[in-house]
């Protein structure tokens, strides 16, 4: 049984020659030959197992490979006669990813960065130079492209070219798998170039696509589905697949049961809990997935260190300026804020179809953020979205908590950390009062109690904050642990004035929040873990707030 992970790579058949831990995805095959299109597009957030299940594709159907039958024994797939004995092996394969070309900064270095890409799987194909079934019109042309020195035209048409060639060497339809196919135009730094770029990737796929009997199959994959670009123009039987299909809803990422053998494979099934609360929570569909990439690294860390605690995989493996771009703009902040205290909102309208000439539009951004994974649907809950996991949540909170910081000033953060240390409830009211004064009114304006508890969850988080955690009875707002030397919490509940509740004063929203942390039994969990344990009440009102509380009174 294997017991090495492989982490880093995403070939499948490097993880199953070297005997790593294989998740069994192979059913995959069956849903894409039984699917019912010719072309499908599937679209996932990043670090869900696109490119793996892409390369088993290529290791499955391609005719050209070498012959192991170990690749797919003991999996689901090889119990499925009709597909092994109609797919396996049985097409020849253009297999490309465009991940590189999205580090493009112009139109001209975007098509260099395709050459090389199409080079590359020339090279592969080397053999088609000899073939006698190839013309040599045709061999001119695959020369040219595997030396990256093809026109613009040959370039543009170069999958068409393949496929004619590889048809006319085996006498067979091929397969053409295209993994990233969004890279190239998925991010601001295309702006510039984007739609020259846009018009090229629309003939690069649509001169193959497009009636086309050359080809059987094509399976492409991506995060966002491009529209209103006509970047697949004319590609018949196009079958579109999101996250929002039952279609694929659990080819990409684990399911539960899948995460437990996993855990129980490594000897770590008490994880379960901590791995669903940081990995869990993407809502395909009604079936609720983990992220596959980032559990794997996890159960790679416990395997080397049986301490290792959760980590954020996610945040480093590309650039999240979205999110950031989301607190900052208005028509967004408020929602974005919300979701950071852990409210699900609601949307009127997620898109399918990403269009950039649509991206500066209001609601547009929540169509992006679905479709890349940093929110999912609410279970239960239709037109509601929130934030999947911790994982997610962390990420929200390092990027809100720079731009408070960056706002409030690192001088002004140590002002406040003294304040916090101090214990004092005046001296850390002096503080928060200073800090409010910071916020635009818009975001006061309305006076719900999770703008006040985010923006100071961002400014405490550097502290080692935890927000929303349950403890007693239930969910406290903030609470800051120190045990470098001595184990003390400090436990922080916000409540906006409300006279609805009796309030005539902000003492009075103070001395609530005070009640409820008292009442609800807040400090229980950490004064457990043998923590002294200090408690304060936030009556918040507009931009003036008033603080209330000290050494929790155990009694």
């Amino acid at each position: 049984m294997a017991n090495t992970f492989f982490i880093g790579s995403d070939v499948f058949k490097e993880i199953r020659r070297h005997n790593c831990y294989y998740i069994d995805k192979s059913l995959f095959i069956k849903e894409v030959v039984s699917v019912g299109h010719k072309v499908i597009l599937i679209t996932r957030p990043r670090r869900f197992g696109k490119s793996t299940n892409i390369s088993m594709l290529n290791a499955f159907f391609d005719i050209d490979g070498e012959e192991d039958s170990s690749l797919f024994s003991e999996l689901a797939i090889e119990k499925e006669k009709d597909v092994m004995d109609l797919w396996y092996r049985k097409h020849p394969v253009i297999n490309i990813s465009l991940s590189s070309m999205a580090n493009a900064s112009s139109h001209d270095y975007a098509l260099r960065m395709l050459s090389e890409i199409i080079s590359e799987e020339c090279a592969k194909k080397s053999f088609l130079l000899k073939s006698l079934d190839i013309s040599e019109f045709t061999a001119d042309k695959l020369r040219r492209l595997a030396k990256k020195e093809a026109p613009k035209e040959e370039l543009i048409h170069s999958l068409k070219i393949l496929a004619s060639a590889l048809r006319s060497h085996f006498g067979e339809t091929v397969v053409i798998l295209i993994d990233e196919y969004d890279a190239p135009v998925n991010h601001d730094a295309q702006e510039g170039f984007r739609k020259e770029l846009l018009m090229d990737l629309s003939s690069f796929f649509g001169g193959v696509f497009k009636g086309n009997e050359d080809i059987e199959l094509c399976v492409v994959t991506g995060c966002l589905r491009i529209a209103n670009e006509s970047i697949f123009t004319g590609a018949n039987n196009l079958g579109v697949f999101t996250a929002k299909n039952k279609e694929f809803s659990t080819s990409f990422g684990l399911t539960e049961p899948e995460v437990k053998k996993l855990l129980q494979h490594i000897n770590f099934p008490e994880k379960l809990e901590e791995v669903t609360q940081w990995y869990n929570g993407y809502n395909f569909s009604g079936a609720l997935m983990y992220n596959i990439s980032d559990v794997m690294n996890y159960a790679n860390a416990l395997t080397n260190d049986p301490s290792a605690a959760p980590a954020n995989y996610w945040a480093n493996t590309s650039s999240n300026e979205i999110v950031e771009r989301s607190f900052r703009r208005q028509h967004s902040r408020m929602e974005m804020i919300s979701l950071l205290a852990g409210n699900s909102i609601g949307i009127s309208r997620i898109d399918d179809n990403i269009s950039f000439k649509r991206m500066k539009l209001p609601n547009a951004i929540w169509s992006v953020l679905f479709h890349t994974g940093y929110i999912t649907a609410d279970q239960g809950k239709p037109d509601f979205y929130k934030i999947p996991n911790r994982e997610i949540r962390v990420l929200f909170e390092d990027l809100y908590m720079d731009m408070t910081m960056e706002l409030a000033g690192y001088e002004r953060i140590e002002g406040l950390n003294d304040a916090i240390l101090s214990f004092e409830a005046k001296k850390i009211e002096d503080q928060f009062a200073s800090f409010l004064l910071l916020l635009s009114w818009r975001d006061t304006a309305s006076n719900l109690e999770y703008v006040y508890h985010s923006f100071f969850a961002g400014l405490l988080s550097h502290l080692g904050m935890s927000s929303n955690r349950e403890a007693g009875y239930g969910f406290f707002d903030i609470q800051v642990l120190f045990n470098n030397i001595y184990k003390l919490a400090i436990i922080f509940e916000f409540k906006r004035f409300d006279d609805k509740e009796g309030d005539v004063t902000l003492d009075d929203a103070a001395e609530r929040a005070l009640k409820q942390i008292y009442d609800l039994k807040y400090p229980h969990n950490a004064e457990f873990d043998g923590y002294d344990v200090y408690c304060f009440g936030v009556g918040c009102l507009g931009r003036s707030c008033r603080v209330t509380g000290g050494l929790c009174n155990r009694s």
